[in-house]
């Protein structure tokens, strides 16, 4: 049953555990890293809806239960989503609360089934936590407000069960599904935004069907906007087109982005390439964090360019040039797929699948730090049988001859 807020809710969202407590770990993952990443894309999207958001934490640290209810008992939240990852062998989805709460039981009943029914897991229903007089979850018994425990997924689910690949790769769907029964609950309206609308300053939705006359590097062209209090608003599609550049909208990260057309003003390649499936995308993230941490955009789509060249060259999927022998060390690393790719890597990556190619057909790169006269990519070069094509951050890059 939807409840209408009419004042801007604000909602507290309490990623479980974090710091020395990891919370479940299985299968490569870490239940607090799971539970933090959800939690902060959860966030973004309500305050995209109008909602006010606090975290108990956005960092990887420990917080004690106590203090969690507590911060948002003094912040005066008026919703409370605790957010945890299951474990123990099953499958499927389930949220908790307090005994005989029903505005939470309400409040957990549109998050939960909302979530469960949009992301595909099995419903293991609403859940009154009963298991001693005043209930057992701390998080829960500590907080005034309407009150949540979610458990996304089990972290130790068999491959064949859906959990698994959920948790792994789906992140940003798992929040878009959770802020949907959020929404739902508060009875918030959230028209969506069409070609021709924009909200300005968070003020009502505005149609800019209106044209205008701009002078764009001294050529007068006609765009759909309009002009308010000395602002110009312009469409972005038409604005982007005058340019040389057009828009497509990225489902995944939920933003607009603008594409060379007609022109090529950062000197790369740009065929569209590859159709990888979400974990494959996924993968080729974890590498390119790895591989590429503190270089600048150019530098992380230049790893990811020579990670796609292998493929071509050699007809192979993702995963066969990823964990060939030797190819990435990373993969080595017992903590490869707890990474956590940065929204820059992520950037770079969505660049390269849309033909973005600055590598020159680069086939191997080596970090310049730890080049020496005996490192195996040198000596190939000495032996004809790579090509130096340049530096770049701190890599090295090469093709074969």
């Amino acid at each position: 049953m939807g409840r209408k807020i009419t004042e801007k809710p604000i909602i507290c969202i309490d990623a479980g555990h974090g710091g020395a407590d990891p919370g479940a770990v299985a299968n490569g993952l870490r239940e607090s890293n799971i539970n933090l990443d959800v939690a902060l894309k959860l966030g973004a999207i309500l305050e995209q809806k109008g909602c006010e958001v606090l975290y108990t934490r956005r960092l990887d640290v420990a917080m004690g239960i106590n203090a969690r209810a507590e911060y948002a008992n003094s912040h005066n939240a008026d919703f409370f989503i605790s957010i945890h990852t299951n474990a123990g062998g099953g499958t499927g989805a389930e949220t908790f609360v307090q005994p005989n709460d029903i505005v939470s039981h309400e409040f957990a009943t549109a998050v939960n089934d909302t979530y469960t029914t949009k992301i595909g897991l099995r419903n293991r229903s609403v859940k009154f936590d009963t298991s001693t007089r005043h209930g057992s979850l701390g998080v829960l018994r500590g907080t005034r407000m309407p009150a949540i425990l979610l458990e996304l997924g089990f972290i130790d689910s068999p491959a064949a069960n859906p959990d698994l690949g959920i948790l792994r790769s789906k992140r940003q769907e798992m929040a878009a599904a959770l802020a949907d029964g959020v929404v739902a609950f508060l009875g918030i309206d959230t028209p969506s935004v069409g070609a021709d609308s924009i909200r300005p300053n968070g003020s009502e939705l505005v149609n800019i069907s209106d044209k205008l006359q701009i002078d764009i590097l001294g050529r007068i062209e006609t765009v759909g906007g309009f002009i308010e209090n000395g602002a110009t608003f312009v469409r972005l599609t038409d604005f982007a087109a005058a340019l040389g550049y057009e828009v497509s909208w990225d489902e995944v990260r939920r933003l607009p982005v603008v594409i060379s057309k007609t022109e090529n003003p950062t000197g790369a390649n740009l065929t569209p390439v590859h159709n990888l499936t979400t974990d494959e995308i996924r993968l080729l993230e974890t590498v390119v964090h790895w591989e590429s941490r503190g270089e600048d955009l150019k530098g992380q789509t230049l790893v990811a360019n020579v990670v796609l060249n292998r493929m071509r060259n050699n007809n192979a999927c993702l995963a066969d040039i990823v964990y060939q022998q030797g190819a990435f060390t990373v993969v080595e690393r017992a903590d490869f797929y707890d990474a956590e790719p940065s929204e820059l890597t992520k950037s770079a990556v969505y660049n390269v699948l849309n033909g973005v190619d600055y590598s020159q057909g680069a086939t191997f790169f080596h970090a310049i730090s730890h080049l020496t006269p005996d490192v195996w990519h040198e000596r190939a070069v000495r032996e004809r049988r790579l090509e130096i094509l340049f530096d770049h951050g701190n890599h090295r890059f090469y093709k074969g001859v």
